[in-house]
């Protein structure tokens, strides 16, 4: 007989809000912070942290890492272009809104790793940087270089 007072598994969340759910289901197979304790300064201080609300933990998308474990080629790098692509310069927005929250910049690249790319045959653009960092990070810098306000 199961004892009433221990449960078997931990409860289930129940989120009111859809992104939460999502960004909770995102964030499962993401390395724990205390998972990186182990690592080394330089990667602990280049990979990306994302803060998970839900999980009341910080947590480091798979898709920057090598199977092995470290970064992947051109990691830093491919950073620097996708925080171009998705609005920031030097971490700050480019448009004129005083700063934006850590959190805030880190789900944004999180984001643009998480879109499918047109170019990856249906793989997000964080698959396709697991399988091809160097295809990946010249397309990126392209992307970075282009003129965001050329199509207005």
């Amino acid at each position: 007989m199961i004892n009433p007072k221990i449960t078997p598994f931990p409860p289930i969340p129940v989120f009111s809000d859809p992104s939460e759910q999502l960004r909770f289901d995102l964030s499962a197979s993401w390395v724990e912070e205390k998972a990186a304790l182990g690592w080394t300064q330089d990667v602990r201080q280049s990979a990306l942290k994302v803060w998970c609300p839900e999980r009341e933990d910080y947590r480091y998308p798979s898709w920057q890492f090598k199977a092995e474990g470290q970064l992947q080629e051109g990691w830093e790098e491919v950073l620097s272009c996708v925080e171009r692509i998705v609005g920031l310069k030097n971490g700050q927005w480019r448009t004129f809104e005083p700063r934006i929250e850590v959190e805030m910049r880190e789900w944004l690249i999180v984001e643009w790793f998480e879109q499918v790319s047109t170019r990856s045959q249906g793989k997000t653009h964080g698959q396709w940087f697991q399988e091809d960092p160097q295809t990946v990070l010249a397309w990126a810098k392209t992307k970075a270089d282009e003129d965001p306000d050329a199509g207005w």
